[in-house]
């Protein structure tokens, strides 16, 4: 019974035992149930990329199952937390919850599991990106590999996820073959169980293309890479990240294809979205940033390429550190850029710098490496360490070979070229051949194929031939380039006219040379007048480079390089012309082709502006990017009291308006025809149509200098004679004048000067009677005194009595010989009223609004310098006037458009370095928007169409010459601006003389004399007057005219109701007289 009764309790217990356990398994159940929905829920929202609320559905469920200590699922969501960590740039966090799921696994004897797997695919990943310990990542991943391959399903999204980033790794260690399986492994899996349209499938496409990129397979590069596109847009569209890097992917392909269009195309794509997407400042818009500086370099827009470049290093600096492997790309632009600028010390400095973190995260034997190698190589050749250079090439060579397992890779194109170059300064030159003829023949095997690369290889072994004077190897060679570029119609960079462009004006400069050696001085027509179609071929194919950027320095540089052509080819008919004087019209062509191409495009642009059909609102849009351009640049050269968040902030506005203007100039190209037509077509008028529009005794004498040699075309009225000029110490003598009128050493001056007349003007002026002169000069006759050149020798040295040029004509300056014919053809607008500006320094000094230039007339109280300047022309126009605290910069902005005639008596100061920064001084102010400093460049972006602007403070005539486009400084900013013409000072001017002066000028132009003879006559007439040490030129001789030299129009000063007053005093009268006489 007891037995019984105890058996019957046992039982019982049993039973209320498994009663328990059953309800305990099903309250878990229950509760797993609701974490597994959790657990759902957190996996929708981490697709849609609400990461926080997918943590927070994730964090329950592991809660839930730490409590049922189901410790598999527990791993299974910090896994989930990790990936979610990993997709918020948060690395580290993600690194701590994989270690902490291998330590729970290890804990509890959960060996060989899924989670295990996942965990030690994040700790390769975190290892892969964040420490770059690639050998701790492979390892991680194929202990990941090894567990995923022991379970049964061997085919699911994990493997293939797993494959791809082994891939990816053998490509990051530069094992480009090795990936390869692994990617098609990849491939296969993720098709089986995704389906072809998904996005693991565009991703591993995506790789693919990269790998082939890199491996030097283009052709497959592009084809994985468009099927990557194709996917993406097909499941997102055009608006997503994955087809934003996708873009920025196969721009950069393009980019080694030399397509430079459509890389161009692709990489504003991928900004486009990056921008919409994220913070200018996020890591993958500094990527897209540096991919366009790459394309813009090589476009010839260093400037622009530079500006990318160094907003593309700025973001990733401030993210990943100075020493993170994404910088060696922005950095290695840097590098280029100042290479292509001539600042090699600079170049080599960044070149180290991309090497230094090369070796420290791949070492030695990575792509990446070899390119650096190579690239400082180059630096340090131009920099005349030949050996050095040498030893860094062949050490990026045998990296190439071991990476590739080839002798005949891609990237070993550029590496030989540079070594050819090597070997030619060492005098090595079967050397230089063979690096040649080798970079040529893999330039030959790479797919697709790529003509602008071997053209331009072809050309370089044409120029070695050339080096050694074996011009028929040259030819051979040349003529090949010149062949391959013609019938290149299957290239993939066939509508890419740039570089074409560039090559093909290379290899037809190079075959003019092989002819004019062939011809050995020799007069045979033949081949004269196939070089005079070569020029004119060149000179079609330079006509049909759009090149349009709103950087004023990448505009100027373009131009130059353009010059030595023309320059060159000018120099053929000048020579031709001392056998028959049929070809000056040839070498007239092509001198003024070369001649101020930057002035031409931006006035034609500006014109295109303001009549085309440009619409109000755009025009009106184009105006405030101009504004804000100039006013970020002003902020960023005066840095005086700046800190550096305030400078990198203006560096960054600077940056993206500058990209706004350049993107509205594309679409104005694009979009509004008759903008194209302004701003490129500017015809190059003929000597014939010159000589119609000079007056009977005017002569216009146009000097050019070519290479060594200076020649002067003389043209008149019924003639036009082509002089050369000997150049034997011209300089000096030039720079001897100069200083002769800052010393005021008046024998010296006469002797310089006597010299310069006779070896410049005096065959010219004895052969003509004339009484107007215009000079359109060239190179260092920008800095020539006309003026005070000697006629004839004497032996007084009273500069009242000696025989100064401008005692005998008048003489003006003109920039080209058609911006003079269009500005004799333009109607002169009547004057109406002037606009004056005196400089004070401080606003607090005077207070007030400005004074009608009417009001100054009629005062009495004496005035400084240049108020009393103001006073006297007040005299003779009517206006306003802006002095002490009214004299602001943002005065002269918001007015300087509306007038006519400005007159600006301020202090100026050139930046002989920088002319853009260049600047007139205004009243400082508290205004935050004005620094009291108009520089150049902003002059260069306000809208001046005013008849005439004289600078009378000091410098404003000087600068730094430049190639084609002579001085730039103030003068061509203002002319940049689209003013006609100027009156502007060589050097310092004096407050004591200047305003005598100016009274004179005005009065002159007044009378109707054209602004040369007004100033001449100004002159001459303080010259005369002028007591002692003032009749030096030093004190009058300074300022000059440049531009449009008619006469003034003013218009009619006696006002209509002064008559209508008049009238009644007569009437009056006579009224009065009838009623009297009526009376009586």
């Amino acid at each position: 019974m007891i037995l019984y009764f105890s058996q019957k309790r046992a039982h019982l217990t049993i039973l209320l035992l498994l009663s328990s356990l059953s309800a305990a398994f099903c309250q878990n159940s229950i509760q797993d149930h609701y974490a597994k929905e959790l657990v759902r829920q957190g996996d929708s929202l981490f697709e849609l990329w609400k990461l926080e609320k997918a943590n927070m559905k994730y964090n329950k469920a592991k809660n839930i199952y730490n409590e049922n200590k189901n410790w598999e699922k527990y791993c299974l969501t910090l896994n989930k937390l990790a990936e979610s960590d990993m997709q918020a740039d948060k690395y580290q966090e993600a690194f701590t919850k994989a270690t902490t799921v291998l330590e729970v696994l290890e804990s509890k004897r959960i060996l060989g599991s899924l989670q295990e797997n996942n965990a030690y695919y994040i700790i390769a990943y975190y290892h892969d990106f964040v420490e770059f310990d690639f050998e701790s990542a492979m390892k991680y991943y194929h202990k990941a590999l090894d567990i995923q391959t022991k379970h049964n399903e061997v085919v699911n999204s994990f493997l293939a996820k797993l494959y791809n980033g082994i891939a990816i790794l053998h490509s990051k260690n530069g094992f480009y073959k090795r990936a390869v399986p692994f990617y098609e492994k990849a491939l296969e899996i993720s098709k089986k169980v995704n389906g072809e349209i998904s996005s693991h499938v565009a991703d591993i496409y995506g790789n693919m293309g990269f790998n082939y990129q890199v491996y030097g397979d283009f052709e497959k590069s592009i084809y994985y890479q468009k099927k990557s596109i194709a996917i993406d847009l097909k499941l997102n569209g055009e608006d997503n990240l994955d087809v934003a890097i996708a873009y920025s992917n196969i721009s950069e392909t393009y980019e080694y294809l030399l397509d430079l269009g459509k890389a161009i195309d692709y990489g504003e794509k991928a900004l486009g979205i990056a921008l919409s997407k994220f913070d200018e400042e996020h890591p993958f818009t500094a990527e897209v940033y540096q991919r366009l500086s790459s394309l813009y370099l090589k476009l010839d827009e260093p400037k622009k390429a530079e500006e990318y470049a160094q907003r593309s290093l700025f973001i990733l600096e401030g993210m990943l550190g100075k020493h993170h492997p994404e910088l060696i790309f922005p950095i290695t632009t840097l590098g280029s850029v100042s290479d292509y600028l001539g600042h090699i010390t600079e170049a080599i400095a960044y070149a180290e710098r991309t090497l230094e973190i090369c070796l420290r995260f791949y070492g030695e034997n990575h792509v990446r490496t070899a390119n650096a190698y190579s690239v400082l190589s180059n630096y340090i050749s131009k920099n005349g360490d030949i050996e050095h250079s040498v030893n860094y090439q062949k050490k990026a060579l045998g990296v190439f070979r071991k990476i590739y397992d080839s002798e005949n890779h891609a990237s070993m194109v550029h590496t030989y070229e540079s070594m050819g170059d090597n070997y030619l300064k060492i005098g090595r030159y079967e050397n230089a051949l063979e690096s040649y003829q080798k970079a040529l023949s893999i330039s030959r095997q790479i797919k697709p194929k790529n003509s602008v690369r071997e053209g331009h290889l072809l050309n370089r072994i044409g120029e070695f031939h050339l080096a050694r004077n074996d011009e028929k190897n040259a030819s051979i060679f040349i003529d090949e380039g010149i062949a391959l570029i013609k019938n290149d119609s299957t290239s993939h960079f066939a509508d890419d006219a740039f570089l074409n462009q560039q090559l093909s004006i290379e290899l037809y400069q190079n075959k003019l040379d092989i002819l004019k050696r062939n011809s050995l001085g020799t007069t045979i027509q033949n081949q004269f007048n196939e070089i005079k179609t070569l020029h004119y071929k060149i000179d079609s194919i330079i006509d049909g480079i759009q090149y349009n950027t709103p950087h004023q320095g990448d505009r100027i540089a373009f131009s130059e390089r353009l010059n030595q052509f023309y320059d060159k080819a000018s120099l053929v008919y000048l020579t031709k012309t001392k056998e028959s004087q049929k070809e000056v019209s040839n070498a007239f062509y092509f001198i003024e082709k070369g001649r101020f191409r930057v002035l031409k495009e931006l006035l034609g642009q500006k014109k295109a502006m303001n009549y085309g059909d440009i619409p109000l609102k755009i025009r009106n849009f184009e105006d405030s990017l101009k504004r804000k351009q100039s006013y970020y640049k002003s902020k960023l050269v005066n840095i005086i009291n700046d800190t550096t968040t305030v400078a990198a902030t203006n560096k960054k506005n600077l940056f993206l308006t500058n990209r706004v203007y350049d993107s509205l100039l594309r679409v104005l190209e694009q979009e509004y025809p008759t903008y194209f037509g302004y701003n490129y077509i500017s015809p190059i008028v003929k000597l014939s149509e010159i000589s119609a529009v000079l007056r009977p005794s005017e002569l216009l004498l146009h000097f050019t200098f070519v290479e060594q040699h200076l020649f002067l075309i003389a043209i008149t009225k019924d003639n036009q004679v082509i002089h050369e000029i000997e150049t034997a110490g011209l300089a000096e003598e030039i720079s001897q004048q100069h200083s002769a009128i800052a010393n005021r050493n008046t024998p010296l001056l006469k002797e310089v000067s006597y010299q310069l007349y006779k070896r410049l003007l005096k065959q010219a002026l004895n052969e003509t009677n004339i009484s107007e002169l215009t000079v359109v000069a060239d190179g260092i006759l920008w800095n020539l005194n006309f003026d005070v050149l000697l006629t004839e020798k004497t032996n007084s040295n009273n500069p009242k009595k000696l025989p100064f040029l401008f005692n005998r004509v008048p003489i003006s300056f003109e920039n080209s010989a058609s911006s003079f014919y269009f500005n004799r053809l333009q109607e002169t607008k009547n004057i109406e009223e002037l606009l004056a500006f005196s400089f004070l320094g401080d606003a607090n000094d005077v207070t007030g609004d400005q004074l009608e230039l009417s009001t100054l007339r009629n005062s009495e109280i004496d005035l400084p310098g240049t108020r009393e300047e103001i006073k006297e022309i007040s005299k003779i126009f009517d206006g306003a006037y802006f002095y002490g605290g009214s004299a602001l910069e943002s005065a002269f902005k918001l007015n300087a458009g509306n007038y006519s005639f400005l007159h600006l008596a301020l202090h100026g100061e050139v930046d002989d370095e920088n002319p853009e920064d260049s600047k007139l001084y205004f009243t400082k102010s508290d205004d935050e928007n004005e620094d009291g400093y108009l520089y150049a460049h902003e002059i260069f972006n306000l809208d001046l169409p005013a008849e005439m602007a004289v600078l009378s403070a000091c410098n404003t005539g000087t600068g730094r010459l430049t190639s084609g486009e002579g001085i730039i400084g103030l003068g061509s900013a203002f002319q940049y601006a689209g003013t006609k013409s100027l009156v502007l000072s060589k050097w310092s001017v004096s407050d004591a003389t200047t305003p005598t002066i100016m009274k004179y000028f005005y009065q002159n132009l007044k009378s109707g004399m054209i602004k040369s003879k007004a100033l001449q006559q100004a002159k001459l007439k303080f010259l005369h007057e002028a007591i002692g040490e003032q009749a030096h030129p030093y004190y009058w001789s300074s300022f000059f005219v440049l531009g449009n030299n008619t006469a003034v129009h003013f218009k009619d000063g006696t006002n209509w109701y002064y008559y209508l007053l008049f009238i009644p005093l007569l009437v009056l009268p006579g009224y009065f007289s009838y009623r009297k006489f009526k009376a009586a």
